[in-house]
């Protein structure tokens, strides 16, 4: 029996990788992971607009013995269950969350991974039009996991998402697609 393949889409911050997601979801039928998070909402965000289900810190005790992927992100818990990864196709997450992820459950799933990224400059701007305040905060604090993950380089795919949105959307739905007729090729063989 194949393993279920499930996409891990990273990068840094305000690359555009949650954008993208949901414009592929929609396209193709994919189901994003909604992971569990601490942090605050960006204004005009909620649970329903977002691909996180916020809970308070105190929450967080009640899924401990169930949680498969877990990162902090400057002072944030961000988290998924087993049940939440069981039911979904694609997973906006980062290095440290990956590295849980593989440690905890990684021979059960094919995790295929995509590295997104785009010039500072280009971030910095698409923070400022979302209204990210702690843009800068934010980069400082992912620097050092996502300067060791590129430089070990463990993705299968890298998106240099610095055209059209259209284009980046485009770019990883031929991902998607290419590795969606590999595993139907691999069950029917």
């Amino acid at each position: 029996m194949s393993k279920k393949t499930i996409f891990l889409v990273a990068g840094r911050s305000a690359v555009g990788k949650s954008s993208l997601v949901r414009a592929v979801c929609e396209k193709t039928g994919l189901v994003p992971v909604k992971s569990y998070a601490t942090r605050l909402p960006r204004p005009g965000e909620t649970s329903e607009n977002s691909d996180h289900i916020f809970i308070s810190e105190e929450d967080v005790a009640g899924y401990e013995n169930d949680i498969v992927a877990y990162t902090e992100i400057n002072g944030a818990k961000f988290f998924v269950t087993r049940e939440i990864l069981d039911k979904s196709d694609i997973y906006v997450i980062d290095p440290a969350g990956i590295k849980f992820l593989l440690d905890t459950v990684g021979d059960e799933y094919n995790f295929v991974q995509v590295y997104i990224r785009v010039p500072n400059p280009t971030a910095k701007q698409r923070a400022a039009q979302r209204g990210d305040t702690v843009f800068e905060e934010r980069r400082k604090s992912e620097d050092e996991q996502f300067s060791r993950y590129e430089h070990d380089m463990p993705w299968q795919y890298h998106i240099l998402n610095d055209g059209t949105f259209e284009s980046g959307v485009e770019k990883l739905e031929r991902i998607i697609r290419k590795e969606q007729e590999r595993a139907k090729a691999e069950t029917n063989s």
